[in-house]
Parts: C-alpha cells; structure tokens; sequence
C-alpha cells in the first residue's frame, strides 16, 4: 500500500514526487511531497525536506500536471478524473 507520483518537467527534471510509504523502512511514514530541483531552489536541503500533505490521490496529480502545461490525450478527461477520484474517495482508508 502506499504511492509515488512523480512529476517531471520539459527536461525530465523532477518537479514534484508526491509520496506515501507506510511500510518502508523510512522513518517518514506519512504521505508527503518533495520539491524537485526542476523550480530552481537553489537551497539542496529543499529536495530532501519530506512537506506533510494529505493523502494524494493520482487524479489529483493528473489535473496538476495539466494546469503546468501537460495535454491530455482524450477531450473528456476531466469527466474521467472525477469519476475515477469518485472511487478513490469511496474507498480509500489508511489501514
């Protein structure tokens, strides 16, 4: 259980990896989201800061990456999204 959504920019730099790992030997064990290098903070603790979010769903993600500039592929696709996170939020849990 658990995620990694990983944003990159035009580069292939990372953005954004929004992530949730309960069962890894980390000690960060809630969901969180890093700050890639791709915006251009220059401070290198950043990168590494684990910034506490709730729990992220993919279709969030999605909609991010397209109001940073990604096309999607099908006209619909915020139909989509909303009734695909309609399951999420239906069954989501933490155990």
């Amino acid at each position: 259980m658990g995620y990694s959504y990983i944003l990159h920019g035009e580069e292939g730099r990372e953005l954004f990896a929004y992530q949730w790992h309960p069962n890894s030997p980390s000690p960060v064990r809630t969901p969180h989201v890093h700050i890639g290098t791709a915006l251009g903070l220059t401070d290198p603790v950043i990168p590494k800061l684990h910034m506490p979010t709730g729990r992220v769903s993919l279709e969030q993600v999605i909609r991010l990456a397209v109001e940073l500039g990604a096309e999607p592929i099908r006209s619909d696709w915020e139909e989509l999204l909303k009734k695909s996170e309609e399951s999420f939020i239906q069954w989501r849990s933490w155990e």
